[in-house]
C-alpha cells in the first residue's frame, strides 16, 4: 500500500515537473512570440513611414512670364504664382491635369523617384546643362552627354536637353533656386573643382542643373 502511494506520489511529481517545465517552455515562446511580433510592428512602422516620405516629392511650379497667373494641379488648392518667381509643392505619384487661369493646358504622371521635377503652365523652354567637377583639368568634351540643336527665336541653339512640356522631368542635380557650386565634395570625399570647358584625360563627377532658357543664355 504504501509502496502504491509512493509510486502514485512519483507520478504526480513527474507530471507536476512536466507541467512546470512545459509552462516555463510556453512562457519563453510567448516572449519570443510577443518580441517578434513587437519587431515586426516597428519594421511595418519604419516601412509605412519611409514609403510616406519617398512617394511623396518636392515638385517646382514654375512662371517665368511678366504676369501673375493661377495654377491648379489635380484636386490640390489653386496657387497664385507671381510674374517670374515660382512655388513649391508636394505632390504622391500619380495622374495629375493642369489648368492655367481656369483653363486646362495639359496633365501629366509623376512617378516615383521624380526629384526635382517642374510643373510647366505657360508651356516655357527650360534647359538642362552639365558641368564636370574634377581635381585635374583633363577632362575630354566626350565626357560629356551627346548635344542637340534646337531652334529658339529663330536661331540654332546647342543644347545637352529641353523641353517645353507642362512637366519636365529632367531630374537634375539642382533645381531652379539652385547654382553650380564652384566646388564639391564628392563620394569618396575628395574636394574637386568646376571646369566647364577642358580638354584630356582624368577624375571627373558629372552633375546637371535645370535653366529657364533665358537663364540659360545668360550664365553662358
Amino acid at each position: 500500500m504504501i509502496f502504491l502511494i509512493f509510486i502514485l506520489n512519483q507520478k504526480w511529481f513527474d507530471l507536476l515537473l512536466s507541467f512546470i517545465y512545459f509552462r516555463r517552455m510556453f512562457e519563453k515562446l510567448s516572449n519570443y512570440f510577443y518580441m517578434l511580433c513587437g519587431l515586426a510592428a516597428l519594421g511595418f512602422l519604419g516601412w509605412t513611414y519611409w514609403q510616406g516620405v519617398q512617394e511623396k516629392a518636392t515638385v517646382y511650379v514654375d512662371n517665368p512670364t511678366k504676369q501673375e497667373i493661377k495654377v491648379k494641379i489635380g484636386d490640390n488648392p489653386e496657387m497664385t504664382i507671381k510674374a517670374g518667381k515660382f512655388e513649391k509643392t508636394k505632390l504622391k505619384p500619380g495622374e495629375y491635369k493642369v489648368s492655367l487661369n481656369g483653363k486646362e493646358v495639359g496633365s501629366f504622371k509623376r512617378e516615383s523617384g521624380d526629384d526635382y521635377a517642374l510643373v510647366n503652365p505657360t508651356k516655357s523652354l527650360y534647359i538642362k546643362e552639365f558641368a564636370i567637377y574634377t581635381d585635374k583639368a583633363t577632362v575630354p568634351d566626350s565626357a560629356y552627354p551627346p548635344t542637340k540643336i534646337i531652334k529658339f527665336q529663330g536661331k540654332d541653339l546647342e543644347v545637352f536637353d529641353s523641353s517645353n512640356d507642362v512637366y519636365v522631368n529632367f531630374k537634375p542635380t539642382y533645381p531652379l533656386d539652385e547654382n553650380f557650386p564652384d566646388s564639391i565634395t564628392t563620394r569618396e570625399n575628395k574636394f574637386v573643382s568646376l571646369f566647364k570647358k577642358v580638354t584630356g584625360n582624368g577624375d571627373k563627377e558629372l552633375r546637371s542643373k535645370i535653366y529657364r532658357v533665358q537663364d540659360y543664355l545668360t550664365a553662358q
